[in-house]
């Protein structure tokens, strides 16, 4: 049936942009004949609204309830559940209307969301509530409008039902709605009564409801239109090298992770939001106090999304997979004939029984046989892996550290045995390291972004493209195939590694050394030659390295316009690099995104930051184009 009311004037512009937070872990008792919602958990946003904003019953205003309008197939990318039966409008707690406009933008804790700022409840068949979406400032949801005015037996209806509100300081965007000082939320039956004009002048139904504002002189309104044709985001972080507090400080602006309501210092617990797409760029592990706590939490959003969130190795990850081998119990016996580090010049390298003696000296004794195997520790093994075959100098105690927390223990009274038994078992049958390196991967290409994530790149210091070449095969592949090709060796190294952990007797042997081989910077092996977990897009001067154009083309015509890597610090900010030839349309950005050199100075805090001050959000929006980085 075709609205009542006569159309009214085109919109002039929008209100917003806003976004969903979805999945709001707070419960709530509606009362759909008085419209009113009380909150009844969790106890700490009781107290905060209590202590913060003096609220003691915390007791709200709904809209009248109305039948979902979005379609089935559009209900996730509208945070929608499937079996949600109607809906209402959930207007912030009158207290809290007060507060300063930067307080609405960015809640502090994503559960007092919907109480500062507003949203909708969802609920089934059953009235029942299934989930509270909170509506803030953000991106991918605009209201078209101003539309005024309200028909006039609507507005008579609202008013006499007082259904206006205070209106939420972050509605008030450099539009007319800033001039309001009440709005109501239209329920789609209430909206549908109204006719709008498009832009092209044609007859518009008001579908999904809208909201009323009241002004100095009139209302207007502003529908609800829908969120972004195809939105999809995705976020990229890499190179956390266990400072979990720099990870925090990345998800506290991210627009694609936020901390779940049950997440605590010692399990950190992640959410993904819908349509959107996480990418960690690899090394995760070492010299920060969170490499355990961040990997179980990073393994937990992997399983629960696996086709979302995608795990890129670094060498920082793979090269803990020599501790299976150099820890085994057979090669205590091969002390004095163990080498050191083959990538390392020999006036560089430190063996084992070097480090020893000078551990030893140190401390006040004479070398000998006998003290020489009094140190020849699993501990001491690990603390020189660390120092010199890892480069994580200091690991060992910031490891020390996080057990101590995990285990409310001072860290005193953690001993070294439990320390060395924390990196041995993190890679042993049922390790968590060992799960997170099966679930990751040596590329990952996004076709619809025409965006490929690598760790270190496809070009060598030197200048040297490798871009198509896999390890143990000839072959030249095109850039879909040679990610595809890419993890399948990196899979097949990893279940060999997992069937002989350990050397063979000649030590000539042992499962996935090649891929170990892949992740220094001299390898042994050929094959391992041209790495993109190693590769590096500067110059040996620290210098941008441009792509050379052949290579662009090539890339550009197997449907890859952006690289975006991590592995080589450098910088403050992303650094990115263009080549293109805009005569042929062929151009290709490579993103770089190890910022870990930024800030490396005494923080304002007092303390020093290993991975540095820069945190940074490098995000690719699926709407026909990139995004930010």
């Amino acid at each position: 049936m075709a609205p009542v009311s006569s159309l009214l004037s085109p919109p002039m512009g929008t209100l917003g942009p806003f976004t969903m937070l979805p999945d709001i872990r707070i419960s709530i008792l509606v009362d759909l004949k008085s419209l009113q919602y009380h909150v009844e958990s969790p106890q700490q946003v009781l107290r905060d609204l209590a202590d913060d904003y003096g609220i003691e019953i915390p007791l709200g205003s709904i809209s009248p309830p109305s039948p979902i309008t979005v379609d089935l197939s559009r209900r996730e990318q509208s945070y929608i559940p499937a079996n949600a039966h109607s809906f209402c409008f959930v207007y912030p707690l009158e207290p809290i209307r007060g507060l300063q406009p930067k307080y609405w933008d960015q809640p502090k804790d994503p559960r007092m969301a919907l109480l500062l700022c507003g949203g909708y409840v969802y609920l089934n068949e059953m009235k029942e509530v299934i989930r509270l979406n909170a509506l803030v400032a953000g991106e991918g949801l605009v209201l078209e409008g101003p539309f005024s005015p309200v028909p006039p037996l609507l507005l008579k209806e609202l008013q006499r039902s007082k259904r206006f509100h205070s209106v939420p300081a972050f509605h008030s965007v450099e539009t007319d709605a800033r001039m309001s000082t009440v709005f109501a939320w239209l329920t789609p039956e209430e909206a549908h009564s109204i006719a709008i004009m498009d832009a092209d002048h044609d007859e518009k139904e008001v579908v999904h409801g809208a909201f009323a504002y009241l002004q100095e002189e009139g209302s207007c309104y502003y529908t609800l239109g829908g969120f972004y044709e195809t939105q999809t985001l995705i976020g990229y972080c890499s190179d956390v090298e266990g400072d979990l507090d720099y990870f925090k400080r990345y998800v506290e602006f991210s627009k694609v992770l936020q901390w779940a309501s049950n997440s605590t210092e010692t399990e950190p617990v992640l959410e993904l939001l819908p349509n959107c797409i996480f990418v960690f760029g690899g090394d995760l592990c070492d010299r920060g106090t969170g490499t355990i706590r961040l990997g179980r939490c990073l393994i937990n959003l992997k399983k629960q999304h696996p086709d979302r969130v995608f795990f890129i190795l670094g060498n920082r990850d793979c090269n803990k997979m020599r501790i299976t081998s150099e820890l085994a119990r057979s090669e205590f016996d091969l002390l004095k004939d163990l080498p050191g580090p083959y990538w390392v010049s020999a006036e560089q390298q430190t063996t084992l029984m070097q480090y020893l003696s000078k551990m030893i000296e140190a401390g006040g004794e004479t070398v000998s046989e006998a003290e020489l195997e009094k140190h020849n520790t699993k501990s001491n093994r690990i603390k020189w892996m660390l120092k010199h075959t890892y480069g994580a100098d200091g690991d060992f105690e910031n490891r020390r550290a996080e057990l101590a927390l995990t285990m409310d223990m001072a860290v005193e009274e953690v001993p070294d045995r439990v320390v060395a038994a924390s990196y041995e078992g993190s890679v042993a049958a049922g390790g968590w390291l060992r799960e997170y390196l099966s679930l990751g991967q040596l590329a990952y290409l996004h076709e619809e972004t025409q965006t490929l994530f690598l760790h270190g790149g496809f070009m060598s210091k030197l200048g040297g493209v490798f871009i198509g070449r896999v390890p143990e095969d000839g072959q030249e592949y095109p850039a879909k195939e040679w990610a595809a090709k890419l993890n399948e060796w990196c899979t097949r190294q990893m279940c060999d590694w997992h069937a002989f952990p350990e050397w063979n007797d000649d030590r000539s042997y042992r499962g996935g050394d090649l891929l170990m081989d892949y992740t220094v910077p001299k390898p042994k092996y050929s094959a391992c030659t041209g790495s993109v977990i190693m590769g590096r897009h500067l110059t040996e001067t620290g210098m941008p390295q441009h792509v050379p154009m052949e290579v662009v083309k090539k890339l550009n015509a197997q449907g890859v316009r952006r690289v975006v890597l991590g592995h080589t610090p450098h910088g403050d900010c992303p650094t990115i690099i263009y080549d293109g030839d805009k005569e042929t349309d062929n151009g290709l950005h490579v993103i770089m995104a190890d910022t870990g050199y930024s800030g490396r100075q005494l923080s304002p805090q007092g303390y020093t930051r290993h991975r540095g001050e820069c945190h940074y959000n490098c995000r690719a929006e699926v709407r026909g184009a990139w995004g930010e980085s």
